[in-house]
C-alpha cells in the first residue's frame, strides 16, 4: 500500500529538511514498529545576499589610499542593511594557509544533520522485560558534523574591521592607507542581516609602482663578511627608463664608495639587477636602502624584513694596564695588538683617579631583595653586601649613606637565611624545601662566617647548628669520589677551617688534587695554610697553580 502526501516547503525550510514515518505493528504478540526518514534538500537562494566589493584606485599604489566601497542587496534585488566583516589579506598568506573562518553561507545554510531522536512508548512497554536485539528501537539522526578546524592566525594584514554596517541604501564606504608591501591584497567580506540573510564576497587588489625596487639580500649579517648586495628594478611603463640605482648603507662599507649610484637602463616591461659589493660592519644591525630615479619616477625601500640584524662570531677583548704617578710627570703605556687582529671596533678608555679607593668608590652598590628569594640568591646577596662593606671600611672610604644601607640589608638578610635552617642544621634550596642540600648548607655557613668576621651579630645556636652539620656530612676521598664532590669537599674544608674548627684534616685531599678545579685547589691551599701555617701541602698547592696558569693580554 502507499500514499500520497503534499507537503508545502518554503525558504524558511532552507537549506534541507527530514521526513519520517512510523509505522506500528505486531511481531507475534509483541508490539512493535519501524521508522524511517528521508532528506529533502531546499535551495536557500533566497536567503543569500548579493554582496559586491568594489576598490579605488586599480591598480592601487603601496603606502597610499585605498577607496572601498561595499554595495548589498537580497535575492529579490532591494538594498539591505546589515552588518559585515572587511578583512584585506596578502594573498601571498593565503597561499600558505586558507582562511582562519569558513564560508559564512555554510554555516548558515550548509547542508544540516537531523537533530530528532525519536521513539515509541507503547513498544517499549510492549517488550519490557526482553532484551532488544541489535539495530532494533527508536529512530535518530546522525551525529551534528565536526566542528570546523581553527587555523593558524596569520597577521599579513592590511585591514580588519568586524563592525562594517550598510546604510538603508545597502551601501558602505571606507578608507584606508595600504601598507608598503607590492603584492596582491585579497579583499573577504561577511555579513549578515536582522533577519538571517547573510553574503560573502572577495576581490583582489593589486598594489604596485610604475617603478619598483626589489632588494635582494639575506635575512642577517655577520660582522667582517664580505658579500654582495643587490636589488631589481622593474620598468611597468610602456617606456625605456634611464635611471640612477642607488644604495645607501649604514653597517656596510661599500668596496667601491664611488659606485653607491649606478646609471643602468631598462627596457619598457622589463626588470634589471644592480648589485654592490661591500663589507659588514660590527655593529647590532645593518640598515639598507635601496632605490631607484628616472624618467620622473622613483622609488626607495628597504628589505622586507626592515634592518638586518648583524652577527658577531667573536668574542671582544680587554686590554688592561695600571700604574701609578707619585709626582707630576707622564708615563708611556704600550699596547700591543696581536699581527691577526683586525679592528672594526673597539674604544680607548683612560681612568685617573687621585687613589684606589676612589677608582672602587664608583662602581660599589648595595644588592637589594628580589621578588623570589631562594635561598642561594639570599646567600649571593649577603655575602657581597659583606664584602663591598668590608671593603669600604678597608680602604678607608667614607660614604656614611652607601655603609648604612648595606649594614641595613645585611641585618635584614641574616635572620633571613636563619629562618630557613632545617632542624638537622643544613639549609634548602627553597624555605619550602623539606630536604637539605650540602651544597647550599656549606655556602649558608661561610655566608655567616663571614658576617661574624665583618662584626655583625650571628645566633650562637644557628651558627653552632650549621658548623656541626659540616662536620657531620664530611666524606672521605676515594678513587670512586666524582670529581664535584671532590671540589665541594675542599670547600666544605676550607669554610670549617674559617670558622674555627681545627679537629678536621684535609691532607686526606692531596692524593686528589689533580682532579680539583683550581677554585677548588686554592681554597685547599687556605684551609691547610689556616689549620698549619707553612706546611709543604700549601706550597705544592701553590705551585700547581702557578704552572697551570694561562697569562693573557688582560692578566692571569
Amino acid at each position: 500500500s502507499g500514499l500520497d502526501y503534499q507537503l508545502p516547503l518554503t525558504e524558511e525550510d532552507a537549506p534541507n529538511v527530514f521526513i519520517s514515518v512510523t509505522i506500528l505493528g505486531k511481531i507475534g504478540e509483541t508490539l512493535d514498529f519501524r521508522q524511517g526518514f528521508t532528506e529533502i534538500k531546499v535551495d536557500p537562494a533566497a536567503l543569500i545576499l548579493d554582496v559586491k566589493l568594489t576598490g579605488e584606485p586599480s591598480p592601487a599604489r603601496p603606502g597610499e589610499n585605498l577607496d572601498l566601497t561595499l554595495e548589498v542587496r537580497d535575492a529579490a534585488g532591494n538594498t539591505v542593511q546589515g552588518e559585515f566583516s572587511l578583512a584585506l589579506v596578502d594573498k601571498a598568506v593565503l597561499a600558505l594557509a586558507d582562511p582562519n573562518s569558513a564560508s559564512i553561507i555554510d554555516n548558515y545554510y550548509g547542508e544540516q544533520s537531523l537533530g530528532v531522536m525519536t521513539s515509541l512508548s507503547l513498544a517499549a512497554y510492549g517488550r519490557r522485560d526482553i532484551a532488544i536485539p541489535p539495530g532494533r528501537g527508536g529512530g535518530g539522526g546522525g551525529d551534528m558534523g565536526a566542528t570546523p578546524s581553527v587555523r593558524e592566525d596569520f597577521q599579513d594584514t592590511a585591514y580588519w574591521s568586524g563592525e562594517v554596517v550598510t546604510d538603508s541604501n545597502g551601501r558602505a564606504q571606507l578608507s584606508l592607507t595600504l601598507p608598503d608591501n607590492v603584492t596582491t591584497w585579497v579583499g573577504m567580506v561577511r555579513g549578515i542581516t536582522k533577519d538571517s540573510l547573510v553574503g560573502e564576497t572577495e576581490l583582489e587588489i593589486i598594489a604596485t609602482r610604475d617603478l619598483l625596487v626589489r632588494p635582494v639580500t639575506p635575512r642577517f649579517l655577520v660582522a667582517g663578511d664580505h658579500l654582495e648586495l643587490a636589488t631589481v628594478v622593474n620598468n611597468n611603463t610602456a617606456q625605456d627608463l634611464s635611471l640612477e640605482v642607488s644604495l645607501q648603507p649604514t653597517g656596510f662599507v661599500l668596496d667601491d664608495p664611488a659606485q653607491a649610484t649606478q646609471t643602468v637602463q631598462v627596457a619598457a616591461g622589463s626588470q634589471q639587477r644592480v648589485a654592490w659589493w661591500g663589507t659588514v660592519d660590527s655593529v647590532a644591525e645593518a640598515d639598507l636602502v635601496f632605490g631607484a630615479r628616472g624618467g620622473g619616477l622613483e622609488d626607495f625601500a628597504r628589505p622586507t624584513w626592515g634592518k638586518l640584524p648583524v652577527l658577531n662570531y667573536t668574542a671582544p677583548q680587554t686590554f688592561g694596564t695600571a700604574g701609578m704617578l707619585s709626582e707630576a710627570g707622564e708615563r708611556t703605556e704600550i699596547v700591543s695588538l696581536p699581527r691577526t687582529f683586525s679592528a672594526v671596533s673597539g674604544d680607548l678608555q683612560v681612568e685617573l683617579s687621585p687613589s684606589l679607593a676612589a677608582a672602587v668608590l664608583s662602581d660599589l652598590t648595595v644588592l637589594e631583595q628580589a621578588r623570589y628569594d631562594f635561598t642561594e640568591a639570599l646567600i649571593s646577596r649577603i655575602l657581597p653586601n659583606i664584602e663591598t662593606l668590608r671593603a669600604i671600611k678597608d680602604l678607608g672610604i667614607s660614604n656614611a649613606a652607601l655603609e648604612n644601607q648595606l649594614a641595613e640589608q645585611i641585618q635584614a638578610d641574616l635572620p633571613r637565611l636563619i629562618a630557613r635552617q632545617k632542624s638537622d642544621g643544613g639549609w634548602g634550596w627553597d624555605a619550602s624545601d623539606t630536604a637539605t642540600n650540602s651544597q647550599i648548607s656549606i655556602y649558608a655557613v661561610w655566608a655567616l662566617v663571614r658576617a661574624r668576621q665583618a662584626g655583625f651579630t650571628v645566633n650562637d645556636t644557628a651558627f653552632d647548628n650549621g658548623v656541626q652539620y659540616l662536620q657531620g656530612s664530611l666524606i672521605t676521598p676515594q678513587m670512586s669520589t666524582e670529581d664535584y664532590l671532590l671540589d665541594r669537599l675542599a670547600f666544605q674544608h676550607f669554610v670549617l677551617a674559617e670558622a674555627g674548627q681545627t679537629a678536621q684534616e684535609p691532607q686526606a685531599l692531596m692524593e686528589f688534587r689533580s682532579r680539583l678545579n683550581p677554585w677548588a685547589r686554592a681554597l685547599l691551599a687556605l684551609a691547610l695554610e689556616k689549620l698549619d701555617p707553612g706546611n709543604s701541602d700549601t706550597t705544592t698547592l701553590l705551585s700547581d697553580l702557578q704552572a697551570t696558569a694561562l697569562r693573557t693580554a688582560s692578566g692571569v
